[in-house]
């Protein structure tokens, strides 16, 4: 119902763990990481549920009397429990890095530069760089490419396969890197690759030149608690715990479950979601739900 309910394939991928089709739901997907610095933005009054990935969140919301935010587990995690069985693990060496990326209401900057002198410093070959699809273009495309990195590039946000490319990228690789504390970060743990935090530079100013919501204090607070992920040496048990905590992995549920929850098969939510996300798309415009901006 809500636009980003497409983004990222999150919907689709829940859809075929229930082994339905992808029908509207009533309701709103978590998108992505959440930190706790944006909780607030979530204490609005819900007609229909929000289904977020851990009770961090809902605990949140349900202590201030906003009781219909139903943590149900990353929807990564379900695609995870789908690919598992059919693929065997790939064959992984390199690095893999994530520069912070650009969004519909800021766009991002980050001091490639130094970011690439520290990564060819610090970790294994051969390296390539991943951009967010907003940030792919000529001027930093060309920075990496003179270094003789790979350059990959996610597709566009409502793309049905978005998170599957996203997962065979990770697998191909021993190390990734990002620059801030996100959703990747995350993912990465959960798949046991080596993790590490870039935040600053070589004069130890922000990496990134725009900071989001408190992200910096947040940042900060993690990394005092946990210093190893700047080098890269933080335990794979404790990258595990870390993300099946932030993933939601104790939420995940079985498929007839989470079908019934999300009702999927029920031809009344699905109709009036179909209906209600109309209204939305020309309140709001197409460009929201497709992310072509």
């Amino acid at each position: 119902m809500y636009p980003d309910n497409n983004w990222y394939s999150h919907r689709k991928v829940l859809a075929d763990y229930c082994g339905v089709q992808n029908n509207p739901i009533l309701g709103s997907i978590q998108h992505g990481w959440v930190s706790p610095f944006d909780f607030e933005s979530f204490l609005i009054k819900r007609n229909f549920n929000f289904f977020c990935w851990n009770d961090s969140l809902s605990n949140f919301c349900n202590e201030r009397a906003f009781k219909k935010v139903i943590p149900i587990g990353a929807p990564f995690l379900y695609l995870c429990k789908q690919l598992e069985k059919k693929y065997p693990k790939a064959e992984s060496k390199g690095t893999l890095v994530f520069p912070s990326h650009s969004n519909l209401e800021d766009y991002q900057k980050v001091n490639h530069f130094d970011l690439i002198d520290i990564v060819e410093e610090n970790y294994e070959k051969p390296f390539s760089v991943h951009f967010y699809y907003t940030d792919y273009h000529e001027e930093n495309v060309k920075i990496y490419k003179q270094r003789g990195w790979k350059v990959l590039s996610s597709k566009i946000r409502s793309s049905n396969d978005f998170l599957i490319n996203l997962y065979n990228e990770l697998n191909k690789v021993n190390n990734i890197v990002s620059t801030d504390i996100s959703t990747i970060l995350f993912y990465a743990m959960y798949l046991l690759k080596k993790v590490s935090l870039v935040s600053k530079d070589k004069k130890n100013n922000n990496i990134n030149f725009i900071l989001r919501n408190g992200l910096d204090t947040y940042t900060d607070n993690f990394v005092n608690r946990y210093q190893e992920i700047l080098s890269g040496n933080l335990t794979i048990a404790k990258q595990k715990e870390i993300a099946d905590f932030e993933l939601g992995k104790k939420f995940i549920l079985k498929p007839y479950e989470l079908n019934k929850l999300l009702g999927f098969e029920n031809l009344f939510k699905s109709g009036l979601s179909q209906i209600l996300s109309k209204f939305i798309e020309i309140k709001q415009g197409r460009a929201l739900k497709t992310g072509d901006f």
